[in-house]
């Protein structure tokens, strides 16, 4: 019994290394993605202890977008339900406690929190870019507030 343990316990780890493999190539993608569009990547991966991880930080004509990148297999629609309220605010926790929301010299003015959804399929990936998600209430523009 202790053994068949083990194989299901390897078999749960063998899927989180998948996903985070997954997650990786997903990351990848979505910064080629962007960089093709003239954003220009400042961070990648910005984690806080006890909060959370900001996938990408790009600047694009002076505004820092903060890029939450969802990667599946599954419908787009269903990448984008993984992306609510909460998760927008830890994302705007986490770059504030990270001293990004500060502004000074060479930070852009204005925030946009932005989800890049990666759609893996056997024709390639599909990309959707969604821009400026935060609901008027989560907004930032200017200030260390969050």
């Amino acid at each position: 019994m202790a053994r068949r343990q083990t194989a299901v316990q390897q078999g749960m780890l063998d899927g989180m290394e998948c996903c985070r493999r997954r997650g990786h190539r997903g990351e990848e993608l979505a910064a080629e993605w962007l960089e093709a569009r003239g954003f220009r990547i400042l961070k990648r991966n910005l984690r806080r202890r006890q909060m959370g991880e900001v996938d990408l930080l790009a600047e694009l004509g002076g505004v820092l977008h903060v890029v939450e990148v969802k990667c599946g297999r599954g419908p787009l629609d269903l990448l984008l339900e993984r992306v609510d309220e909460r998760k927008l605010r830890l994302l705007l926790k986490t770059l504030a406690r990270s001293g990004w929301l500060e502004g000074g010299p060479g930070r852009p003015a204005h925030c946009r929190v932005d989800v890049l959804l990666v759609q893996l399929g056997s024709e390639g990936p599909h990309i959707r870019f969604l821009e400026d998600l935060c609901p008027p209430e989560l907004r930032w523009e200017g200030g260390a507030d969050v």
